[in-house]
């Protein structure tokens, strides 16, 4: 291309005879402009923005290179100075540096310097004209970045999670660094959606690969907890989660997250072993177990439990209102004065007897036992016990207390019988 256009030849001499010119395209296209004297370092002509971009009235600064030199990091000053003398020796060193200025209000100003050293004959530098471009902005932008990255960094090491992407069209996958510590592999390895898949279990990869399938087709996202085998050959739990991105309707990128689960899974299959080894315990007694959490209100009632009261397991809520509900209201009240003093620690024991409600209508006698569990503060926070059916009990000790009462009426009527046959054997036949 000819560099020779009419229209910057044109431009060159308006320059030359308009200074206007001159000064409109260094006030407007540059955030400072300077031209030094190297035979002369002291000397160095800044132009108004150069000023004005750091704070200062340019009327009050002199024309010297000092004037700058106490403003400018240190640091930087040092590799602008290396970087500087560089170009001074070599033409084909590029002067283009990045300094920190101090602004006149005590801020920082990120300036891009670049410059172009003027030589005689002999190649020698003896002018430099330098130009300054404010980068503040986007420094300041560029520093926030990198703080929310290393904070995003961060969380996913604590969460053991990691970002990941999938190019549809080429199967390409973009890991951040927590997606290699899953997989136990360093960065230079070489990964794509075929080889990912290959981590999972083998009872696995089929229902990873067809979620991945599915949100192409059909455009949803997937959630799956899956086994996984890392590259050294640690087994482990994974959530994986991915989400579409669609262009011109179509799915062009899957964009997601793996999470190690390993932890929380093994305390979940924990929890059901105990649990399962609780209603094992459960199955084997006779008895009916409650579990009241009284932090959250949540009650367990076991099967036995409402199988009592002749109620199946999904016949009733494991509600604390349900509990009441079933209490014979003849016993109500005396029941919750009974729980309220155990709550309040007036009673160190929990053991009562009341009557219960049958689905069949009838009453059923239960024998309540339980322990409390309390706070440093002695308050109580989860009770837990056992319900059993005493109605067999109560119904022989009723029928024991009707035989007795019958035979002491017996006995009455005998001692009455006996002592008025032993007057009539006493009393004289001529006093009759």
């Amino acid at each position: 291309m000819n560099d020779k256009h009419y229209l910057k030849q044109e431009l060159y001499e308006l320059i030359k005879k308009d200074e206007t010119i001159f000064d409109f395209i260094q006030e407007t296209s540059l955030d400072g402009m300077w031209y030094w004297d190297l035979e002369n370092l002291e000397e160095e002509w800044m132009n108004p923005k150069f000023w004005r971009v750091l704070g200062y009235d340019p009327d009050e600064m002199p024309h010297k290179s000092s004037a700058w030199q106490h403003i400018i990091n240190q640091d930087d000053l040092k590799a602008a100075t290396e970087n500087f003398t560089k170009h001074c020796q070599n033409p084909n060193h590029p002067y283009n540096q990045v300094v920190r200025y101090t602004h006149k209000n005590g801020s920082t100003v990120w300036i891009r310097c670049r410059g172009m050293a003027v030589r005689d004959e002999q190649g020698k530098a003896v002018r430099m004209l330098g130009s300054h471009i404010d980068i503040t902005e986007s420094k300041r932008a560029e520093n926030e970045l990198s703080v929310r990255n290393a904070i995003f960094e961060e969380s996913e090491k604590i969460t053991k999670t990691g970002s990941w992407e999938l190019d549809v069209q080429t199967g390409q996958t973009i890991w951040s660094d927590e997606v290699y510590a899953i997989h136990e592999v360093d960065k230079g390895y070489d990964h794509n959606k075929a080889n990912g898949i290959e981590f999972y279990h083998p009872d696995y990869r089929e229902t990873i690969a067809n979620a991945i399938s599915k949100t192409i087709s059909e455009q949803i996202p997937f959630d799956e907890e899956l086994l996984f085998i890392a590259a050294n050959k640690t087994q482990k739990w994974v959530r994986s989660l991915g989400k579409p991105i669609i262009e011109n309707a179509k799915v062009t990128k899957i964009i997601g997250v793996i999470q190690d689960i390993t932890d929380q899974k093994n305390a979940e299959l924990k929890v059901l072993e105990a649990k399962e080894q609780f209603e094992l315990a459960v199955a084997g007694t006779n008895d009916g177990i409650w579990d009241w959490n009284i932090a959250n209100n949540k009650l367990f009632l076991s099967i036995r439990w409402k199988e009592m009261l002749g109620y199946k397991e999904s016949e009733i809520e494991d509600a604390f209102e349900n509990f009441l509900s079933l209490i014979d209201s003849e016993d109500l009240q005396r029941v919750q004065e009974y729980v309220q003093g155990y709550y309040d620690g007036k009673r160190e024991k929990h053991e009562i007897e009341f009557k219960m409600k049958h689905k069949n209508g009838s009453l059923v006698w239960i024998l309540s036992k339980g322990k409390a569990l309390r706070d440093k503060n002695g308050l109580l926070y989860r009770m837990a016990g056992s319900h059993t059916d005493i109605s067999q009990r109560k119904k022989d000790e009723q029928a024991l207390q009707i035989a007795k009462v019958e035979a002491e009426r017996a006995n009455r009527h005998k001692s009455e019988f006996l002592a008025n046959m032993s007057h009539e054997i006493r009393t004289p036949l001529s006093l009759q």
